[in-house]
């Protein structure tokens, strides 16, 4: 069996509402999957907030709608699929990055 597992996380930075340690639960989850039980790094879909995956790999709502069907369609049969979403997912925009969630 395939897995797969599309990794969404929003940390909302330069907010009241800032959550700490998001980006480092995706960083841990990813070696995990990958140096502990073999995945290959084309089985994981990571989405982002912190700049370090342009525009493709922030945490949109196109973005994750994109990882859902990603999932759904490059899996081949049989497979498994997970999407992990850490922190809340809104459609508001973030005026010091310049991203939207919608």
């Amino acid at each position: 069996m395939r897995w797969m597992t599309c990794l969404a996380v929003f940390a909302w930075p330069y907010t009241a509402a800032a959550l700490r340690g998001c980006h480092n639960d995706v960083a841990a989850l990813y070696g995990l999957l990958t140096q502990k039980y073999g995945w290959s790094r084309e089985c994981i879909h990571a989405l982002t907030d912190d700049g370090k995956r342009g525009a493709a790999g922030h945490p949109t709502r196109a973005n994750i709608t994109n990882g859902m069907r990603w999932l759904t369609q490059a899996g081949g049969l049989p497979f498994a699929a997970s999407l992990a979403s850490l922190g809340a997912v809104l459609e508001v925009p973030n005026t010091h990055t310049g991203y939207s969630t919608k």
